[in-house]
């Protein structure tokens, strides 16, 4: 497909592990914004890393790239990606988010234990939910990187990946907690 040049690029980014420590976050940001030459840290790492895909792939692939974001992923346009990564991670998003929609919504009859995913879900902190979704989504990530190295989809999880440890590493603690003081004081 991309041949040479796709592989170059992978191999050559910094390696992904689902940690929320500022070591990973400062090594892998680090390496990302060398690519760039921006000392500064004006450009988002998503965005650099969009710049290196540009470089190796079609202007069609690139797109389809380009195209692709965690808030958006479960859109209908992903669930029938060409992409079976992108196809597949999309559905089991969807397939999430209904879930947490019906145990929200107060209209819907809550039954015991509705989901593996309600059942974890509904003894956690508002934080702990977040981080248990993220490590989720990691899981499924890497369920289907099998066989997956340096082709397209590989490129495609790497991307939904930093996505997930960039929301991660967005966390303030002491913003959460203002937040919930604000919300739970003013209603």
């Amino acid at each position: 497909m991309i041949g040479s040049d796709l592989e170059y690029l992978m191999s050559s980014l910094p390696h992904l592990s689902f940690q929320n420590s500022e070591e990973e976050k400062r090594s892998t940001l680090d390496v990302l914004y060398r690519y760039e030459g921006d000392a500064q840290r004006h450009i988002s790492p998503l965005d650099i890393l969009d710049n290196e895909a540009r470089k190796v792939l079609s202007d069609k692939a690139f797109e389809d790239f380009r195209q692709i974001d965690l808030s958006r992923i479960h859109h209908s346009v992903f669930q029938n990606h060409s992409s079976r990564v992108v196809a597949d991670f999309s559905k089991s998003m969807l397939q999430h988010k209904q879930e947490l929609s019906a145990w929200r919504d107060p209209n819907i009859e809550k039954k015991s234990s509705r989901s593996e995913l309600v059942s974890y879900l509904k003894d956690k902190n508002p934080l702990q939910r977040e981080e248990y979704l993220l490590d989720l989504q990691w899981q499924i990530l890497d369920d289907l990187s099998s066989g997956h190295f340096t082709d397209f989809d590989a490129l495609v999880i790497y991307k939904l990946k930093l996505s997930l440890l960039i929301r991660w590493w967005s966390f303030d603690t002491r913003r959460g907690y203002d937040k919930f003081i604000e919300i739970t004081t003013t209603h």
